[in-house]
């Protein structure tokens, strides 16, 4: 469904719910919300002029199932770990896709992580990261045996094998063939030294976010904060979660590493150390790769097409060079 369509179908399906969301219905206006995380979910604001709320819709099945699980434990997602208020779980009529309705935060997302904001959310994460009760809900009491292998696999190597197929299918004109093999060169490079770590072997039990990057932080002007988008939410390895916040942002990507003298408000020990070395340089890999990936899927939104073909193209730059200065691999 393209963009406008999918916009008219959600303005039907909101007018039909104004009573339970008490906005008017004559009045209903939706904005395209543009997210450089990518296009997974298409984000609108909607507002009657009065009030103002934060929709998500679901653009795949594998979607649907991550906005489901996040539906299902809300509740103490928003009482205990900073988590927006949603208002309202639905599915679109013509495609069934899950759509979630949130309580509007008057909030923008920090330009830089400060001191006193990084001991905040890490605080806050050292809550979750150790939550076992909620961990056995998300997992369905199955107690999975999973790798920081596995982790690393779900989280980068198939984003990363995924995303180059699609670049491969389209080459943005400003790559060529010699890029793309430099890219997944460094992708498999990355994976065969996962795989021969120690420190990936273990079985992790703990939740982590999964995509805890400043994009995804709000803030006000009293020092309140949401954490957003709980999609990915998992157990997973706690070390994801601390080189997504710490590392690459929008406004600063550059080379960087995570060490127990850089990060005193958090346990660090040795074998999350040993990741983290292996995860820093994933993690300024994704800015190289996703860009491309996304630069490619701007077409299903021609109205915001250029914009996003003309960023991630800088952003591609700047983080192949970043890459380059301290990481990259030679064959």
């Amino acid at each position: 469904m393209n963009l406008d369509s999918l916009r008219s179908s959600l303005q039907q399906q909101l007018i039909e719910q104004a009573n339970r969301l008490e906005l008017n219905r004559d009045t209903i206006e939706l904005n395209y919300v543009l997210n450089w995380g990518g296009f997974v979910n298409a984000s609108f604001t909607a507002t009657d002029g009065r009030k103002t709320f934060h929709i998500k819709v679901s653009q795949s099945q594998e979607s649907d199932e991550s906005l489901r699980r996040w539906c299902n434990v809300h509740r103490p997602l928003e009482q205990k770990y900073h988590a927006p208020k949603i208002l309202l779980n639905m599915q679109l009529h013509e495609t069934d896709r899950e759509v979630i309705v949130f309580e509007q935060i008057r909030g923008e997302p920090p330009k830089a992580l400060t001191r006193t904001l990084s001991d905040k959310i890490l605080s806050v994460l050292q809550r979750l990261h150790s939550d076992s009760g909620l961990a056995r809900e998300i997992d369905g009491g199955r107690r999975s045996e999973r790798s920081y292998a596995d982790c690393y696999k779900a989280t980068f190597h198939d984003r990363f094998t995924e995303d180059l197929a699609i670049i491969e299918s389209n080459l943005p004109p400003f790559v060529d063939r010699k890029c793309f093999d430099w890219m997944q060169f460094q992708a498999e490079h990355l994976l065969q030294s996962v795989e021969s770590s120690t420190a990936f072997q273990n079985t992790t039990r703990h939740l982590a976010h999964g995509d805890l990057w400043l994009n995804n932080i709000l803030v006000d002007g009293e020092e309140n904060f949401w954490i957003l988008d709980w999609d990915d939410l998992a157990v997973s390895d706690p070390a994801l979660d601390l080189v997504m916040l710490l590392g690459p942002s929008v406004e600063d990507i550059q080379p960087f590493e995570i060490t127990k003298q850089k990060v005193p408000s958090y346990p660090i020990d040795e074998c999350m150390e040993e990741r983290l070395e292996l995860y820093a340089p994933a993690r300024l890999l994704d800015w190289v790769i996703d860009p491309l990936a996304d630069y490619i899927e701007a077409e299903s939104a021609p109205a915001v097409a250029d914009e996003v073909r003309r960023k991630n193209q800088h952003f591609h730059a700047l983080a192949r060079t970043a890459y380059e200065s301290r990481y990259a691999f030679t064959s």
